[in-house]
């Protein structure tokens, strides 16, 4: 789903839409499998330097909403975690520990009591040194790892952008009018399965014969 800040509509008289991208068009499918190919290669890294890449491709264009929320959709199809299998204030817990006993860390001999403290630390939660520093603050969203990104194409990337527009602009209405024309029972029963299942407010005129109009006004 796309935030407030990056939903784009047109206005005309007393018509609106959602500003829709061309999933067809040569820039459009190259910015997005460039974007999808910076996530992809990004796995294994933190968020900070998938977000440092996608702000240095982004800059400040004319496209930088669009980008943005091309972006946003490619976020929501990542999952972030620690990259430790230890708790990071585990390691902040045993390190402070430490050094509570090897005050003060500074002079001459700061340099190698710290490293005896890390030592120390690293001894009691097995595992090395180099892994405790590097993990001290894995905790923060910056520093999480992303470990999985649900890969797509270009052209589902534009499509999906698309819809989630649509979507954006359907959560600001305060009323949706539906024009359904006659079909099977099937159709019909899953139009208003779903509008049940929701729990929509409704109002229906019409018939299986000539089809429906539904007004939909809440919640």
């Amino acid at each position: 789903m796309l935030t407030a800040d990056l939903a784009q509509s047109w206005q005309r008289g007393g018509k609106i839409g959602p500003r829709l991208l061309d999933a067809q068009e040569r820039r459009a499918l190259q910015e997005a499998a460039d974007l999808i190919a910076v996530f992809a290669a990004h796995v294994g890294q933190t968020r900070a330097a998938l977000e440092q890449t996608l702000l240095e491709y982004v800059g400040t264009g004319t496209d930088y909403r669009v980008m943005r929320g091309l972006i946003k959709l490619l976020t929501d199809r990542c999952k972030f975690q620690i990259g430790i299998e230890i708790e990071p204030f585990e390691i902040r817990r045993a390190l402070f520990l430490k050094a509570r006993h090897t005050h003060p860390l500074a002079g001459e001999r700061a340099d190698v009591l710290r490293g005896e403290v890390v030592a120390a630390a690293a001894a009691e939660l097995q595992r090395a040194p180099e892994e405790l520093i590097e993990n001290l603050y894995a905790d923060l969203p910056k520093n999480q790892k992303l470990v999985e990104f649900e890969e797509l194409t270009a052209e589902e990337l534009l499509h999906l952008y698309n819809v989630a527009q649509a979507q954006a602009l359907l959560y600001r209405c305060l009323e949706m009018r539906l024009f359904v024309a006659p079909q099977e029972p099937e159709g019909y029963r899953e139009l208003f399965g779903a509008i049940k299942a929701y729990r929509l407010i409704h109002t229906v005129n019409g018939s299986s014969e000539t089809g429906y109009e539904i007004r939909l006004d809440g919640p």
